[in-house]
């Protein structure tokens, strides 16, 4: 594809307009401006050429406002998970929010420790040491039952091992499987 002095002319009439590269796409397909094979010029073909010829197209990325970033750290605060934030964020008339969206603002303004699968269980519950007494002499399946350093915590036991693993069949399934974890999940509902 030539870049005529036409196109680069409305190419500067759309970045007076305040168009993305994604718009430019779709506008250029309708005037029938593709490439030499008849195909949609893509967005990174625009961008580069409006790059060159010194246009300055509308950025596509998303800016994060004051507002925004005041929701986010009150829904951090309230628990919400990543993923939720995104979701109430997207109703809210943000548009693109996904968790990782929200993760990396979290992180870039320094407010991650609110996240609460990140940081808040370490930040609240005390962080028990990596040997457990007695847990090298434990013979069999090494699935755990209850919360570690309390007194009814115990492992289960059964001799009868998976290969290759520390669980028993059992709990091998549930600890190395998709099915096997939503048939525990069914039977707790």
């Amino acid at each position: 594809m030539k870049w005529t002095p036409e196109i680069i002319a409305r190419l500067k009439e759309l970045e007076i307009e305040g168009k993305t590269p994604n718009e430019v796409s779709d506008i250029f397909l309708k005037e029938g401006i593709t490439t030499d094979s008849g195909d949609k010029l893509d967005r990174n073909r625009i961008a580069l050429a409006a790059k060159y010829y010194g246009i300055n197209l509308k950025n596509e990325c998303k800016t994060w406002t004051d507002e925004m970033d005041e929701k986010l750290l009150k829904l951090l605060k309230a628990g919400h998970t990543c993923k939720d934030i995104a979701s109430l964020l997207t109703k809210s008339g943000y548009k693109g929010m996904n968790k990782n969206t929200i993760i990396g603002r979290a992180h870039r303004l320094d407010i991650a420790k609110y996240s609460h699968h990140t940081y808040k269980r370490a930040k609240n519950k005390e962080i028990l040491p990596r040997h457990i007494e007695g847990f090298d002499q434990i013979r069999g399946c090494q699935y755990p039952y209850g919360e570690p350093g309390k007194k009814d915590f115990y492992f289960c036991g059964e001799s009868d091992l998976a290969s290759s693993s520390s669980y028993c069949q059992e709990h091998d399934k549930i600890c190395h499987t998709k099915s096997g974890r939503a048939e525990v999940l069914a039977k707790e509902a």
